[in-house]
């Protein structure tokens, strides 16, 4: 992102209509040149993340989505609705490695009257 494009990022963009995105379902996105991936959690809620995990950098788009959280196809890493890793199957037990602190980008969303709706910038709230 440059500098000059940060006006543009401070504002809510439609993303779908939320009739394309069933429960349990994934939806593949590129908006203000991010790669993104929606997703319906199967209580209907929707979330946003970068399409990207952090491990190898392969998108989420190829993975699995339970309808709680989505699998990376590489490896099997795990990450819920707020882009926080929930499981790395490699690791052993009594593993110093904590997979909760290894986060992916998520991006603020929203269904407002059948529309999907994402925030691309720092405070969704101005």
């Amino acid at each position: 992102m440059q500098e000059s494009d940060a006006p543009l990022r401070e504002m809510w963009y439609l993303a779908a209509n939320g009739r394309a995105l069933k429960p349990g379902r994934m939806l593949a996105k590129t908006m203000l040149g991010e790669k993104l991936v929606l997703a319906r959690a199967l209580d209907g809620s929707v979330f946003a993340l970068r399409d990207f995990c952090p491990h190898r950098g392969v998108p989420f788009r190829f993975g699995r989505f339970d309808g709680r959280e989505i699998e990376c196809c590489f490896h099997g890493w795990r990450f819920d609705g707020t882009g926080r890793c929930t499981a790395i199957p490699a690791l052993v037990e009594g593993s110093p490695i904590d997979p909760t602190r290894i986060r992916v980008k998520r991006f603020p969303a929203k269904e407002v009257q059948g529309n999907i709706w994402i925030f691309f910038g720092d405070d969704p709230d101005t």
